[in-house]
């Protein structure tokens, strides 16, 4: 989160930027693509950038409450910071692309999910990128949002409390509690590797 591979080049944002350079990474090689990036922590904790490349092949990068787009990979010249920018007690967590829109997870949660002890309004939205527009957007309810995966038609979404599913038509529906019986093995962290314990 916050690094991936785009065009034969690496991208990873650092502070209020988004470099990219050639593999192997050195300094001769890396460029600043993106300035204007949100930076500032929550709860000590400083705000990640997931990034995504989107269905119209250029990259997309959340950073607080805004969405940037990468389309020059050795320059900043055309790339925006302000792409497309939600309300500002909004945290972006991650983007998925479902093949036809930019799929936005995000959440009211300024706390880590831990120190949250009651649900938030969390979201998932389907963004049409050649309008910049919002399709679809489902609310529910969580304590925090935490990552979106693209299954085989549906993208799942991975919340503090349970793992859901939905698509652009298909408001979310709960396919995995994170309470009661439900446990996640140590170090799985995806929608893929949940396991549930009888008796635990």
């Amino acid at each position: 989160r916050g690094a991936i591979g785009f065009k034969n080049r690496v991208f990873y944002a650092s502070g209020t930027r988004v470099f990219s350079g050639t593999i192997p990474l050195d300094q001769p090689n890396e460029r600043t693509v993106l300035t204007g990036l949100t930076s500032v922590t929550i709860v000590g904790v400083a705000v990640e950038h997931p990034m995504k490349v989107g269905p119209d092949r250029n990259l997309y990068v959340a950073h607080g409450n805004k969405i940037g787009k990468i389309t020059a990979i050795n320059t900043t010249v055309g790339n925006i910071a302000n792409f497309f920018t939600y309300e500002n007690d909004i945290v972006l967590r991650d983007l998925e692309s479902d093949g036809r829109y930019l799929v936005v997870l995000g959440d009211h949660n300024t706390r880590m999910a831990k120190e949250s002890s009651y649900p938030h309004r969390c979201f998932v939205d389907f963004l049409n990128l050649q309008s910049a527009q919002s399709i679809q957007r489902w609310d529910f309810d969580d304590r925090q949002g935490s990552a979106l995966e693209r299954g085989e038609e549906e993208i799942i979404v991975t919340g503090a409390d349970a793992i859901y599913d939905c698509t652009v038509s298909q408001r979310l529906r709960t396919i995995l509690p994170m309470t009661g019986e439900t446990v996640l093995a140590a170090g799985q962290t995806t929608a893929f590797n949940v396991s549930t314990s009888v008796g635990a």
